[in-house]
């Protein structure tokens, strides 16, 4: 899984970032999940809060197979 938070005003698709990493990556290393996310998630010294961030994918995938 992949977490990307884009720039304001980037405009950026799943399929946009796999065929980019697709030049460099072989398949098997290629995120199945790949999910934008407003902010990334941070704990007060500063290092990505893992936990919030598994929560997040975990509601987020959750949410995309009810779809």
């Amino acid at each position: 899984c992949a977490c990307i938070v884009c720039k304001e005003g980037l405009n950026l698709t799943a399929e946009d970032v796999r065929e980019h990493v697709n030049s460099f990556l072989p398949e098997f290393k290629i995120p199945r999940y790949i999910l934008f996310i407003d902010d990334m998630p941070f704990m007060g010294n500063g290092k990505i809060d893992v936990s919030t961030l598994k929560g997040i994918v975990k509601e987020r995938i959750k949410e995309d197979g009810k779809k």
